[in-house]
């Protein structure tokens, strides 16, 4: 983000600047809103994965919720 050019229109700057800066919006609306960001969202098939398997310090079901306070 610190190597973006300001001083150019939006539209002007190069695609891959234009896409991380609008998941960077979304995510940030995401997060006002209390609902999970994209990084969090991939992260949930990983979780859900290791919660269930053998071994595992967690019980119960899987719950989101119980963690995603914990990165914020």
């Amino acid at each position: 983000m610190n190597q973006l050019d300001c001083s150019r229109p939006f539209e002007e700057l190069p695609e891959e600047a234009r896409v991380k800066i609008e998941e960077m919006q979304w995510n940030q609306e995401r997060k006002k809103l209390g609902l999970p960001t994209s990084d969090e969202m991939a992260m949930h098939p990983i979780l859900k994965q290791s919660w269930t398997c053998e071994g595992s310090p967690f019980s119960g079901p899987f719950d989101p919720s119980s963690y995603s306070n914990l990165e914020r």
